[in-house]
Formats: structure tokens, C-alpha cells, sequence
């Protein structure tokens, strides 16, 4: 009996072992199904994504050709937060924003901002989108 019981033992173990190998490893087969030429694992989901598509992107880069700086941070869905979060900053520095714009200085994107204190004018220049303090200069 006790014989019997060793050797059901390691044959349950063995094919548990196999199993699990098996199933890590992805070997599964199924040789009713036909491949054909095509590989098993080949992944398909990109073909019909447009960002994919050249014709897409020849499109994009036609309609947005000659864009400057200041368009295209325009268009981004985040720039209204970043503007208000730019009056913020200045008005906790202590001043009274009267105006902001977006300009651009060396390839990149900075807000003008027209602002007293104490009666007097200031231009204050911020980065963008990080709001550095670029320059603030008396008018």
C-alpha cells in the first residue's frame, strides 16, 4: 500500500510540474488550426491605429506646416491652467497682473506679463510650461 502511495505521489507531482512548465513556458498547442504563412505571434492591433498611418501624419504635418511656438502651445489642452496658475504666481509675488500674453524667446514659449506694484509698471517674464522667472524689468 505504502508503495502504491509514493508512486501516485510522484506521478501527481510530475504532472503538476508539467502543467505548470507548460503553461509558463506557452507551449500550447493546437494542431487543428492552420498559420499559413503568417507567424503565431505576430500582433495586429497597430495596423488600424492612425497615429500608425502615414497618410495621417503627412496630413498633420500639412495642415500644422509653418506653425510657430505660440500656436502650437496654444492648442495644447493645458495651457489655460498653466495661464492661470502664471497670474497666480505673479500676484503672490505681490503683484496686480493687468496683462498676459504668450510670446516666444529662443525656440521656446514665455508669458509677457504687464503688472504694478506699488505704482509702478513691471514687465515679468515666466517660462513656460515650468513658470520660471525669466526676467522682471521696470517700465
Amino acid at each position: 500500500m505504502k508503495a502504491n502511495h509514493s508512486v501516485l505521489k510522484k506521478m501527481l507531482s510530475l504532472a503538476i510540474g508539467a502543467t505548470l512548465i507548460g503553461g509558463l513556458a506557452g507551449c500550447i498547442v493546437t494542431p487543428d488550426y492552420d498559420y499559413g504563412d503568417r507567424p503565431i505571434y505576430k500582433d495586429d492591433r497597430h495596423q488600424t491605429n492612425k497615429h500608425h498611418d502615414r497618410k495621417y501624419k503627412h496630413d498633420y504635418k500639412k495642415k500644422y506646416k509653418g506653425d510657430d511656438v505660440e500656436d502650437r502651445i496654444k492648442r495644447e489642452a493645458r495651457y489655460p491652467a498653466i495661464k492661470r496658475q502664471a497670474v497666480r504666481k505673479v500676484q503672490s509675488m505681490g503683484y496686480r497682473v493687468d496683462e498676459i500674453e504668450l510670446d516666444e524667446k529662443n525656440g521656446r514659449g514665455i508669458f509677457e506679463i504687464e503688472a504694478k506694484r506699488g505704482g509702478q509698471e513691471y514687465e515679468i517674464e515666466l517660462g513656460y510650461p515650468n513658470l520660471n522667472v525669466i526676467k522682471i524689468e521696470k517700465d
